[in-house]
């Protein structure tokens, strides 16, 4: 079954987007990649077209809802239908208290992390509908607990928790489910270390220090095998979970799946 299966990853130009990429495209699964960084994008598909997959780029900021309709027509147009919509592409900046961040910068990071899942989410619709395919949509602690400095990251990612939830209710038929993917081995937390100093509060720009330097951050391909399986499997009893990486139900099915 899966391949025949159509899957949209946006962030897939590197990290965790990359990573479920791989896993996908050992399986044969079509796909649609997207990222802002079109000469590492052009690379991750060629990546997963030597794993075995077909894949399509669209490079391009999910910001801009044009970009997002062009991800969508790029698989319908080519293979006539998707059965998942990996929203992966996500911000963590401005990085700073909400009395003195950047506004345009804060909406900035409402449009890429909230308003573009669900934009590509109903474009993608009339084939999720079809196929009863699945939405995953990357979450992190981040949605359930307030951090300094990160309004519009813990903001953002809030809403498309309960974003998940609410699809789960209002269109049941397509699978949609947050996955909390734990503290990996990225780019934003590249980002966090140097964007931090000066506006994050000291012990906890020492906590984000401490995992790098300690080897406690997580590799990419870990979680995005998880997500690769949600992708494919995520049964609709989960409708509207939000999902840990490490659930003993998903480590196991995955393993199967995609093996160790």
């Amino acid at each position: 079954m899966s391949e025949k299966r159509v899957v949209i990853i946006t962030g897939a130009s590197r990290g965790l987007g990359a990573a479920t990429a791989h896993w996908l495209a050992k399986k044969s699964v079509k796909l649609v990649l997207n990222a802002r960084n079109g000469e590492l994008l052009e690379k991750a598909r060629q990546e997963c077209q030597q794993l075995g997959s077909e894949v399509l780029a669209v490079a391009g900021d999910v910001g801009d809802l044009e970009v997002c309709q062009k991800i969508v027509s790029a698989a319908s147009d080519k293979w006539g239908r998707i059965d998942a919509v990996v929203n992966n592409a996500a911000v963590i900046d401005p990085i700073g208290i909400y009395t003195n961040v950047d506004m345009e910068a804060w909406s900035r990071a409402m449009q890429i992390n909230l308003v573009a899942p669900l934009y590509l989410a109903r474009l993608a619709s009339p084939w999720l509908l079809q196929s009863k395919g699945k939405v995953v949509n990357v979450s992190t602690g981040a949605a359930v607990h307030p951090l300094a400095a990160w309004s519009a990251y813990c903001a953002s990612k809030a809403g498309l928790h309960h974003l998940t939830r609410c699809m789960a209710v209002e269109q049941p038929r397509i699978i949609a489910v947050s996955l909390r993917p734990g503290v990996i081995d990225t780019a934003m937390q590249d980002q966090i270390r140097k964007d931090g100093p000066g506006h994050m509060p000291p012990d906890m720009l020492q906590y984000f220090q401490q995992l790098k330097e300690t080897n406690r951050l997580e590799p990419p391909e870990v979680p995005a095998k998880s997500m690769a399986w949600l992708a494919l499997y995520c049964p609709p009893e989960w409708n509207g979970e939000m999902i840990e990486y490490t659930d003993p139900r998903v480590v196991k099915e995955s393993a199967a799946v995609f093996g160790d």
